[in-house]
């Protein structure tokens, strides 16, 4: 069975049968579910300004998906038969779906199920990260995203069903509708989509990873200054004590390794009560390779600059 929408609270935007060029057309009418755990601070892949470069910029992302994206698309299938095998509930996909009461909101579910209302979120996961799905929890951003689909279809709840290390260990968790967090969230997007989509307001840099985007997207013209500024100022020294600290925490790990080599005093490795390795020390031969020429885009402060937010 194909469901063409989840419910009658949505319209379709594509299917899920449409190409990944025209999906990413798509998804810059509106704030989709991965969108809205980025807004909310939850997305430890994507900031507030990420999201406001794809909806505003006219070039659609084509950067090659990486091996974990890829990974979790083909395995979203896998995930999603498991569902169906550990709780007898069948699903299928609908492609990207717009809120009719909030245009702005769209959100493409995995899957939806067949026999139930409900949306059906797969996630693939690695070892390391095991510790976010104990005791039942649901990480941060899994969670916004269940919210706002919910927020989208209208349904009164989403399962989300996780595979984690590839292995055997999968874990199915449910989601009920709480209307009061999909009104503060549908708050948040739509102050977002209002306030600096539509009116091309740049957010403020939000999280660490702004700082490599900002530096690929903002290319500096010689000769060009600006007057300072209160604000401005307080952020230079800031940097400033902070660029301070950590030479000095440079310093001091340089100063404990020299320690640690100097007791080694020769010995290859530390071990611990049970001969267990603590720490190893060894000669590693490494292959000889040529970097070619690039340009880079630099941010420091001038020696006057240090001496002064420094002073």
């Amino acid at each position: 069975m194909t469901r063409t929408l989840p419910s009658d609270h949505c319209t379709l935007v594509t299917p899920s049968s449409e190409d990944r060029a025209s999906w990413l057309r798509a998804r810059k009418t509106g704030i989709g579910s991965s969108d809205a755990s980025a807004l909310v601070g939850a997305n430890p892949w994507q900031s507030r300004l990420a999201v406001w470069l794809d909806k505003t910029s006219d070039v659609s992302d084509d950067t090659p998906p990486s091996r974990a994206m890829m990974l979790g698309n083909h395995l979203e299938e896998a995930v999603a038969q498991l569902f169906t095998h550990e709780t007898g509930k069948a699903v299928t996909p609908v492609g990207m779906v717009r809120s009719k009461k909030w245009p702005f909101m769209m959100a493409s579910c995995d899957r939806v199920l067949v026999d139930e209302r409900a949306v059906l979120e797969c996630k693939t996961t690695a070892w390391h990260q095991a510790k976010e799905w104990e005791n039942d929890e649901i990480p941060n951003h899994a969670l916004i995203q269940t919210i706002h689909q919910l927020a989208v279809t209208g349904l009164p709840r989403a399962y989300v069903a996780v595979l984690i290390g590839g292995g055997d260990d999968f874990q199915i968790r449910t989601v009920e509708r709480d209307d009061a967090a999909i009104s503060g969230l549908v708050e948040l997007c739509e102050d977002f989509w209002t306030n600096y989509v539509q009116t091309g307001v740049e957010p403020r840099a939000s999280q660490a990873s702004d700082f490599q985007l900002m530096s690929s997207i903002r290319q500096p013209v010689d000769e060009q200054t600006i007057p300072t500024s209160v604000e401005l100022q307080g952020w230079l020294r800031e940097r400033a004590q902070i660029r301070s600290q950590k030479t000095e925490l440079e310093r001091r790990y340089q100063l404990v390794s020299a320690r640690i080599i100097q007791e080694l005093d020769g010995a290859s490795a530390v071990v611990g009560m049970e001969g267990e390795p603590l720490c190893t020390y060894r000669e590693i031969k490494r292959s000889g390779y040529t970097v070619e020429p690039k340009t880079i885009r630099q941010l420091k402060l001038t020696n006057r600059g240090r001496e002064y937010f420094n002073g």
